[in-house]
């Protein structure tokens, strides 16, 4: 009984300890498939906006349809708080909504300091300026997509290995 008692043990330390470098393994593959959709939602509201000249609570609002996750969710409860009035800028009305879901998000500090970055001057400058402000938030991001790649690359397998290694050494410090 004692044996088998132990060898559950061992299973349950090396599986949770594994699990616990699986999920970081996850949140830097979450942070890459999330600057990749910021990425293409600015490039979809730039067009919006640009080209169709919608006003923003309607141009979140369709970029929200057919975005995903943390930035479908940010972009739709902008465009509500736009369209409820109070005198919102829509770069407040993000901030405030990118806030509310920040605890969702996988981006790291410097990935929402760019979004921050452009939503500050959003709307708030002439056509011209604002799309040079979106190419440079777009360029910015991709910057961080490639850094967020090369971590993904390097790290996520050292996290999931050292998880589980993590877990067989203290189970070898048990037994």
């Amino acid at each position: 009984m004692s044996r088998v008692l132990r060898l559950v043990g061992a299973f349950v330390v090396v599986a949770s300890l594994g699990a616990v470098g699986f999920l970081r393994a996850a949140e830097l593959h979450g942070r890459v498939q999330e600057l990749r959709e910021w990425c293409r939602a600015l490039e979809m509201l730039r067009a919006w906006v640009a080209h169709l000249r919608l006003p923003a609570a309607e141009a979140f609002q369709a970029v929200a349809r057919t975005s995903g996750g943390v930035v479908a969710g940010s972009l739709a409860r902008a465009g509500q708080l736009l369209q409820r009035g109070g005198g919102l800028s829509a770069g407040d009305a993000w901030r405030l909504a990118f806030r509310s879901l920040r605890d969702r998000s996988f981006l790291a500090a410097e990935d929402v300091a760019v979004l921050e970055g452009f939503w500050r001057q959003f709307g708030r400058l002439d056509q011209a300026t604002q799309l040079k402000s979106f190419d440079g938030a777009c360029e910015s991001l991709r910057r961080c997509l490639e850094r967020a790649l090369e971590q993904e690359q390097q790290l996520s397998r050292l996290a999931r290995f050292s998880g589980v290694a993590a877990g067989m050494g203290v189970v070898l410090l048990l037994l």
